[in-house]
């Protein structure tokens, strides 16, 4: 097996960091810098979605490919229901003329 394409690493890591900011939204900051006890936790979030806090950790970290069944229950569990959120753009705007252009 080869390497992957750096654009997929880069797809995996914002992917990470939505689900990173979906977990903890609506969280208000602490002033002083400590862990916010009411953000929902990678072991929370594991156990609502079937799979242990390492592979969320992992998801977040852009290290794995998030299953698009996985990405469904992680926008089900943190009120994110819309898939675009996680996106790096909007495919629903996109035509699908200029989707299949984009395609290698």
């Amino acid at each position: 097996m080869g390497k992957r394409p750096k654009g997929d690493r880069e797809l995996f890591k914002f992917i990470g960091q939505k689900i990173k900011e979906a977990r903890t939204a609506n969280v208000p900051a602490r002033m002083d810098g400590q862990k916010n006890p009411s953000a929902m936790t990678q072991t929370i979030l594991a156990n609502a979605i079937g799979v242990t806090f390492q592979q969320v950790q992992k998801y977040e970290k852009g290290v794995n490919r998030v299953p698009i069944d996985i990405l469904l229950a992680i926008g089900i569990k943190t009120k994110r229901e819309d898939i675009n959120y996680f996106l790096p753009h909007d495919i629903s705007k996109e035509s699908e003329a200029e989707i299949i252009m984009k395609l290698p």
